[in-house]
């Protein structure tokens, strides 16, 4: 709200996240704008914030007494800490500086505005460093030092420093390589999401640590696996975790096939596309070498790749295969092609099933599987409730992301029909019924598996996310892709 209101006095209604049109040839400026830097500020800072925090173990302590430790802070606490720290510390704040700056400059050459713009920033990052660390003292499994503070404040003055130096040429050159894209769809935007959501289960609870002796243990302790075979388990449970691993990673391709493509050529090469996917997997390993309760593992790189490529090839086929494809072969009717559909649609089911069964340890208990059946039908997310927040969006969006491509892959069945459209719509009706049916025997399924907990909550979840997958496939989907 503070670097909002220095923008208005600055800038005035330009300063908001709407851009202005190039006065030279009238057009929109390329990526990034910014709103895409206002967006990076404000995600930046939202790490700052919950990472300071993190694990939320709080305590209370009267507002006087917070203020008096925090008064005598200097005294205990300024020559405290390791150098690892200190460079965390000095890192956090850099990106932080760096694109408030860009919100507040971005294709803004004045310098009295730099002049203003420039302490502005480095004030508000100094201020936010104090308010985290006092807060802090309300968490007292945080320590809290003044050295933190002053570091954080070198960080706000390099990343505001590095703009000033190259932030214009380095915006002006990425325009360069990003032209004017094709307008986004509904699964533009719910891929994205996925991506989002992907990066935030993949590192939480965000515990990240440059520490060395912390990483050293980390590996000693076999949560970093080098070598592909290493800390892998056999068998059936290997079979899982490769498809599961799989299967989180196709969206990704998907994404890169299509993101920041121009209207022209709305997909990439494939090579490109796994390259680029490809580098966001090795990306979110690395953080997870980071992040000190998460498991690293060079297996998971392979098959996250395998996934992206699964993507990519299949987003390719999508675009390839449009309203100008050559006419089926008089062999291929309609409802052939509704069943090679509903094919697809039955092995991603099966791999649902190894999904959300594995192990497959039965139980030999007949009490035990009358008392599980009964808990299925406990209250919706009663169960969540128990679980952190982080936690509980986590399990939802999974849950929901995993039935999105069955549900796309039912509407395409439902699409390659040659039926009127009041007949399709009742066929779709009908489909998201049998995905409920198909979501209910899963919990089923797990009501005599070991290691499972049936809930109805599931359900619901599945059925969800089969349904948004197939009405927003059935309204985005090119006019001659399930034809072909």
């Amino acid at each position: 709200m503070i670097l909002g209101a220095i923008c208005v006095m600055i800038y005035g209604d330009s300063a908001l996240p709407s851009d202005r049109f190039d006065a030279g040839n009238h057009r929109t400026p390329n990526w990034p704008r910014r709103r895409h830097y206002m967006a990076a500020a404000i995600l930046f800072t939202a790490v700052a914030i919950y990472g300071s925090l993190v694990p939320f173990g709080f305590e209370p302590l009267g507002l006087r007494e917070a203020v008096e430790q925090f008064w005598h802070i200097p005294g205990r606490s300024l020559t405290a800490g390791g150098r690892a720290d200190l460079a965390a510390n000095v890192l956090l704040s850099v990106p932080i500086s760096y694109f408030w700056l860009a919100v507040l400059l971005v294709d803004r050459h004045s310098r009295s505005r730099a002049a203003v713009a420039v302490p502005s920033v480095v004030l508000f990052c100094t201020a936010l460093a104090a308010a985290l660390e006092f807060a802090q003292l309300w968490f007292p499994l945080r320590s809290v030092g003044l050295n933190d503070i002053l570091a954080q404040g070198i960080g706000a003055v390099i990343g505001t420093g590095l703009w000033l130096i190259v932030g214009q040429d380095i915006t002006d050159w990425i325009r360069t390589l990003t032209p004017s894209g094709r307008r986004k769809t509904y699964v533009d935007w719910l891929l994205q999401a996925y991506l989002l959501w992907l990066l935030v289960s993949s590192l939480r609870p965000l515990d990240l640590t440059i520490s060395v002796s912390k990483l050293v243990r980390k590996y000693r302790l076999g949560r970093i696996a080098l070598v592909p075979s290493s800390g892998m388990e056999s068998g059936l449970s290997l079979v899982c975790e490769s498809l599961k691993n799989v299967a989180l990673f196709i969206p990704v391709g998907m994404l890169a096939a299509t993101w920041l493509t121009p209207a022209e050529r709305p997909v990439r090469r494939l090579s490109t596309s796994v390259l680029l996917g490809g580098l966001v997997v090795v990306a979110i390993e690395l953080g997870q070498v980071l992040a000190y309760s998460r498991p690293a593992a060079t297996a998971d790189v392979i098959t996250g790749t395998l996934g992206v490529l699964v993507g990519a090839y299949l987003t390719w086929k999508w675009y390839i295969r449009g309203p100008d494809a050559p006419t089926p072969p008089p062999w291929s009717t309609s409802v052939r092609r509704a069943c090679l559909w509903l094919g697809l649609a039955g092995l991603y089911a099966l791999v649902l099933v190894v999904v959300f069964c594995a192990p497959f340890e039965v139980l030999d208990d007949r009490r035990e599987m009358w008392a599980r059946f009964d808990g299925f039908f406990y209250i919706p997310f009663a169960r969540h409730s128990q679980s952190s927040e982080l936690y509980m969006i986590s399990d939802i969006l999974k849950k929901v992301l995993f039935f999105v491509p069955f549900g796309a892959a039912l509407a395409l069945a439902a699409g390659a029909l040659s039926v009127p459209p009041s007949i399709r719509r009742i066929v779709l009706a009908g489909l998201v019924v049998a995905a409920a049916g198909f979501a209910t025997s899963i919990e089923m399924v797990q009501v005599v598996l070991k290691n499972h907990l049936p809930d109805i909550t599931d359900t619901m979840l599945y059925t969800t996310g089969a349904a948004i997958g197939l009405f927003v496939t059935a309204r985005t989907a090119r006019p001659g892709l399930a034809a072909s």
